[in-house]
């Protein structure tokens, strides 16, 4: 027989403890914190690589600055999912991998483009997720690392699109006859 007054007294007894617990993430917050953490790690292996390939030092000095922003970013967000006892993947997603992949496959000026234009389109993508993040009403530290990282995003963005003004000018300003013939018989894309 289902006695109702048993039912709301295991319940009564049971709040308390729910209330002392820490909540939990949403599954939204939690799909947030996945992407946050892949959107980190792929800024950490492509700057790496970059600053090791890139043909020149303003592409390698954006990608070193790129990669240690997004590690101390990833710190961060690593802090707030160990509050909700989670974990963060470990490596890049497969699809991050193959552009990772196919970034490598540049050199010299090819290189450094297909870099910035990667560059572009995951912070351009990351903006929105942030700003979807910061509008969202949820875990107040988890919307912080949003607004405080969105900051960030946004300059990272700015500088990509100076850089690569700055570098289509001075490849465009190059006369043909200054390129030694080691380097006009580089190939552009490494098969």
């Amino acid at each position: 027989m289902w006695r109702p007054t048993a039912v709301f007294l295991a319940l009564a007894c049971t709040l308390p403890a729910l209330a002392d617990a820490p909540p939990g993430l949403s599954l939204r917050e939690r799909n947030f914190l996945n992407e946050a953490a892949i959107l980190n790690l792929t800024e950490i292996h492509a700057g790496k690589l970059a600053e090791d390939m890139a043909e020149t030092a303003p592409v390698r000095d954006l990608a070193r600055a790129f990669a240690d922003a997004h590690a101390t970013a990833h710190e961060r967000l690593r802090a707030i999912a160990a509050k909700h006892n989670l974990t963060l993947p470990p490596d890049l997603d497969g699809p991050t991998q193959q552009q990772i992949a196919e970034m490598q496959t540049f050199t010299g000026p090819a290189f450094d483009r297909y870099f910035l234009a990667f560059q572009e389109e995951t912070h351009t993508r990351a903006l929105k997720l942030f700003e979807a993040q910061t509008g969202f009403v949820g875990d107040e530290g988890l919307n912080h690392y949003a607004r405080t990282t969105l900051v960030m995003l946004n300059d990272h963005l700015r500088k990509v699109v100076e850089v690569t003004a700055a570098t289509a000018r001075e490849q465009t300003q190059t006369p043909p006859d200054a390129l030694s013939p080691q380097s006009a018989e580089q190939p552009e894309h490494a098969q």
